[in-house]
């Protein structure tokens, strides 16, 4: 079983993005509730937010990835990993800006900033890995090079 009580409720972020939109957001997701469906979700919340029906599968998955990671984290003991207990039901309004969706339709520039910080985060593939760990030898030896070299004497000196 997944926990006694009758709910589980989970803080999901949403950070999902396709061509030129990015979008972000955070919901409460019980995840003990049966009804909920990650695609039913997000089908709903692209229609009511105007948003290309692409990011549908994003926003499902993302949720289905952090639901599934918070189980895990449960069953192998690491407590109650992403619950959220809340004190009251209604939010004042700092907490509703914090809680609402952000939609940002990207132009160039911002895309090209994305796409550079993409590549600098991106995963090395195997042969990416081995090429910079030759780059991080080669850099090593190098500076195991320079440290062994003899010290010249910089100032001039008096004959």
């Amino acid at each position: 079983d997944y926990g006694s009580s009758s709910e589980r409720l989970h803080k999901i972020k949403i950070e999902a993005r396709v061509n030129d939109v990015v979008v972000e957001d955070q919901i409460v997701w019980d995840a003990k509730n049966p009804k909920n469906d990650a695609d039913v979700y997000a089908a709903i919340f692209c229609r009511d937010e105007g948003l290309p029906s692409d990011l549908v599968p994003v926003i499902a998955q993302s949720i289905r990835d952090q639901i599934g990671n918070a189980r895990k984290s449960i069953i192998t003991g690491y407590g109650d990993a992403g619950v959220v207990k809340f004190a009251r039901a209604v939010r004042g309004i700092k907490e509703m800006e914090k809680w609402g969706p952000s939609t940002k339709w990207l132009n160039t520039s911002d895309r090209d900033i994305l796409e550079i910080n993409r590549k600098k985060h991106k995963p090395m593939g195997a042969a990416e890995q081995q090429a910079h760990r030759h780059g991080l030898v080669v850099a090593a030896a190098r500076q195991q090079q320079l440290y062994n070299e003899p010290k010249h004497a910089t100032s001039p000196t008096l004959q």
